[in-house]
């Protein structure tokens, strides 16, 4: 996948299919960083490492 420059939360939150309260639960205990840009925007090279570092579970 592609990722764009910035992404707004609800578009974070779309792409890890979660609401927004829990992008913004990520963002507030920097476990994904932000930038504030008028609203709280997240770098796309920052979600992607985000997702790289997350740890797969066996279902």
């Amino acid at each position: 996948m592609e990722y764009k420059p910035l992404y707004t939360v609800p578009e974070v939150a779309k792409i890890l299919m979660v609401n927004r309260n829990y992008v913004y639960g990520l963002i507030n205990e920097g476990k994904l960083p932000a930038i504030k840009l008028g609203a709280k925007k997240v770098r796309g090279t920052d979600l992607e490492k985000f997702l790289a570092e997350c740890k797969t579970v066996n279902v």
